[in-house]
């Protein structure tokens, strides 16, 4: 998973870890919080002004919520991948919009896109479990619970992300019923195992054989799935970690970034044509 980000007992710890309310504090820690520089002091106030002032409310979260706890797999995947792209932001909602606030400042011609995602945080990201830390754990036990289920993506992602992932028959399983599918989430999350077994070299499907090399491999099903409609928008989980962690803030979206800098324009011509294969055989129906 993009974090260690992940029996109904279990998963409904996560509901009650809410913030306790506000904490009283002695005038001693209050005193040592006092700016010792301008330097402090400005960062200090560009702090307090990128926090969100109160959690928002979101009643799309709500809802999907209520339906993982009644044990609907499709929203359980749901919740366990919304907790993924919000845990970082949940250890520390200041420092994170703080960063993009100076690296606004630092990127201006970036800004553009970085001034929305801060937003879109602030959001998207405020709004879960009313502002609460997001359990360490969380995103794996709603992940294996969809995954019980019956739901591909989350058989996936787990499959993917296995210390040893599946080969032979099994991934070869997985490989036909995302064919049936047709599902872009599914032909993004499928990236790395198509790598894998891009390497190992005991597939006869033309979207997993040779002609191009592994890093080609893996982006060639990501830029698939991004133009049969996954969402790589600036504001996608993917552009939002490639901007906060890489800094990498400038691009409309990920086919853009990926076709800038991980492609060699005479590796272009094959790269397209496994874009296609992929897309024909894993999206077109």
């Amino acid at each position: 998973m993009i974090v260690a980000l992940p029996l109904v007992a279990v998963l409904c710890l996560v509901a009650f870890l809410r913030p306790s309310g506000k904490t009283t504090r002695p005038p001693d820690d209050l005193a040592a919080d006092a700016p010792r520089s301008a330097a402090e002091a400005e960062a200090k106030a560009s702090t307090a002004a990128s926090a969100p002032a109160t959690a928002p409310h979101d009643a799309a979260f709500d809802a999907m919520q209520t339906e993982a706890n009644r044990g609907d797999p499709a929203a359980q995947r749901a919740l366990a991948l919304r907790y993924e792209a919000c845990f970082s932001y949940s250890l520390g909602p200041q420092f994170t919009l703080a960063s993009l606030a100076r690296r606004e400042k630092a990127q201006p011609r970036d800004a553009r896109n970085i001034q929305p995602l801060r937003e879109h945080f602030a959001s998207y990201c405020g709004a879960v479990d009313g502002g609460a830390v997001i359990p360490p754990d969380a995103v794996d036990l709603w992940l294996e619970q969809a995954a019980k289920g019956g739901d591909l993506m989350a058989q996936v992602i787990i499959a993917s992300e296995a210390i040893a992932p599946p080969s032979g028959e099994a991934r070869a399983a997985l490989f036909a019923r995302a064919r049936d599918a047709k599902d872009p989430a599914v032909v993004f999350r499928l990236s790395e195992m198509a790598a894998t077994a891009l390497a190992q070299g005991t597939t006869d499907d033309p979207a997993l054989a040779p002609g191009v090399d592994g890093n080609e491999q893996r982006f060639a099903w990501r830029i698939a799935a991004c133009r049969a409609g996954y969402d790589c928008s600036p504001l996608s989980p993917v552009m939002a970690d490639l901007c906060i962690n890489g800094g990498y803030c400038g691009y409309d979206d990920y086919e853009q970034f990926v076709l800038a800098l991980m492609i060699p324009p005479q590796n272009r011509a094959a790269f397209e044509e496994r874009v296609s294969t992929i897309q024909s055989r894993y999206l077109l129906r």
